[in-house]
């Protein structure tokens, strides 16, 4: 079989109609700078840790008595 070539002339066509792309300028306007991943995970691992230690001292205050819950949840523990 013989292979068909294109006319010369689709070729000039083709890159005349190859223009680049233009940029929509409402998607860069809307790219907004915010809080990295790590500035995130930082926060939430502080506050759970943070809750952590309150919970064991809660539990040390009320079963064992000790801990700067002793005094409030003494009486409780007793019942």
């Amino acid at each position: 079989m013989a292979s068909r070539r294109r006319p010369a002339k689709r070729k000039d066509k083709l890159a005349k109609k190859a223009k680049p792309q233009k940029v929509n300028k409402s998607i860069e306007a809307s790219d907004k700078p915010s809080m990295p991943i790590e500035g995130a995970l930082s926060i939430v691992t502080a506050i759970l840790l943070v809750t952590a230690i309150i919970l064991v001292k809660y539990e040390h205050g009320a079963h064992y008595n000790e801990g700067m819950f002793a005094d409030k949840y003494q009486a409780s523990a007793a019942r």
